[in-house]
């Protein structure tokens, strides 16, 4: 019986832990411990996941089609941004390219690591127990910086023009808990909110644990209205939607019966809890607040979806991986060839990597998202197939390009990483059927 910590890849499970461990304490270093670090402290994560990947070519590690029927594209895709390293548009310095490149490829490790170091059901389970203990003291954070003043200690990232605008909703302050910007700290939330909606579609029978569990999910949809964030709370709950209609085809119809009556239980539950507390009162009313006075919203979706806006100044190839990453401007030699602004995942992918970068990194984004797909299809157990569906759905928005995720690291993070934990579920179900044939085998030779 294998557990979290104990593997048969003891290096890859030290460096995991590390990595995931370091992604929890970098905004806590960043914000509260070592501010003037903070540029060093954000490539520590790099680091270690780059000691995993040398760890993993040292070692001859062989990635079979059956485990990654993707590879190509992924290794297509690694390609590319490799030959941008030699594209100097805008910037006579080498380091821009090096800094896009880590920025694009970095995480891809996960998903080779991951499947090394998971490799029993038991393990995920425990891991999302763990997960849940981990993010109460999190989520509450949360609670105390919204109701907490902009001057407090716990909301140091509010400078004052954030204090002013953008970090402001309602008169509270849009929680990041332990991460240093609101954008990390709602791509965390969702990731684990949907882990936790896992956990709840597989609750039996009310018990003190699962009334935890529950407590712990109203804590994170008063997160998710806190941060202010549209995004967050559009996606993930429109998600929840999705994962329950896929899911409730695949059942009976009695444990359709079953399943409807759970989740709407759970539902009310979280509703009363959002509406019959002052805290989810106030998070509401500070939410539609914002919503209704930013009118922001129709123009940055449409923005999502025209990619090639600035395909004038991008071309064919580019203005060079890293172009446009925040950290990097003081490499760009040229900036006046550049638009003069951007914001949106897709023109940004489109301005670094020019119109056939963003078509080889969809077609890539596509074709794992087709893999996820099969896996559901392909999974005949609850569990297996469960767990596909929230890893699939997590990467929608991904595929329809209405999210940062190259450019905002623990969005990155999180889509690797539910791309590692698909093909731990692959690998799963496959020594499971060998196993199971093997028993056959063996039952029938031993009969006869």
């Amino acid at each position: 019986m294998y557990s979290l910590y104990k593997t048969d890849y003891p290096a890859y499970r030290y460096i995991i832990l590390a990595f995931y461990g370091w992604m929890l304490l970098e905004g806590i270093l960043r914000k509260w411990v070592a501010p003037s670090l903070a540029t060093p402290l954000f490539f520590v994560k790099y680091m270690i996941i780059y000691l995993g990947l040398f760890l993993f070519l040292i070692r001859k590690e062989r990635l079979s089609i059956k485990s990654y029927p993707f590879i190509g594209f992924v290794l297509f895709f690694i390609f590319y941004c490799v030959l941008q390293l030699f594209n100097f548009k805008v910037t006579s310095s080498p380091f821009l390219g090096v800094i896009g490149f880590v920025i694009h490829t970095g995480f891809i490790t996960l998903v080779f690591l991951l499947p090394k170091v998971i490799t029993e059901r038991t393990q995920v389970d425990r891991l999302l127990d763990k997960i849940q203990w981990l993010v109460i003291p999190i989520f509450l954070l949360g609670v105390i910086q919204y109701f907490s003043p902009a001057s407090s200690f716990l909301n140091t990232y509010s400078d004052k023009d954030s204090v002013a605008g953008v970090a402001m909703v309602g008169g509270h302050v849009r929680v990041t808990t332990i991460f240093s910007y609101i954008a990390g700290h709602t791509s965390f939330l969702n990731f684990v909110m949907l882990l936790l909606f896992f956990k709840v579609l597989q609750i039996e029978k009310l018990t003190w644990k699962n009334i935890l569990l529950l407590f712990t999910v109203l804590l994170g949809v008063l997160n998710a209205f806190m941060s202010g964030s549209r995004g967050v709370v559009f996606i993930t709950f429109g998600q929840y939607a999705l994962i329950f209609f896929i899911y409730s085809i695949t059942l009976n119809r009695q444990q359709f019966v079953s399943y409807t009556f759970k989740s709407i239980v759970a539902m009310i539950v979280l509703a009363v809890g959002m509406q019959f507390t002052e805290q989810g009162k106030t998070a509401i009313n500070s939410f539609m607040e914002r919503f209704e006075k930013n009118n922001d919203l129709s123009g940055r979706i449409a923005d999502s979806f025209d990619p090639f806006k600035y395909v004038d100044y991008a071309g064919v190839v580019g203005m060079q991986i890293g172009s446009t990453y925040q950290g990097a401007s003081q490499f760009l030699d040229e900036r006046w060839r550049m638009p003069p602004y951007w914001e949106e995942e897709s023109e940004r992918l489109v301005i670094e990597l020019g119109v056939l970068g963003f078509l080889v990194i969809m077609i890539m984004r596509l074709a794992i998202f087709f893999y996820g797909i099969r896996t559901v299809i392909h999974m005949d157990d609850k569990w297996s197939k469960l767990f596909a569906i929230i890893l699939t759905v997590h990467q929608v928005p991904t595929v329809i390009i209405i999210n940062q995720v190259t450019f905002n690291w623990v969005e990155n993070i999180t889509y690797w990483t539910s791309v590692g934990l698909l093909v731990f579920i692959n690998n799963f179900h496959n020594r499971s059927q060998q196993h199971e044939a093997s028993t056959k085998k063996y039952t029938s030779l031993a009969s006869g």
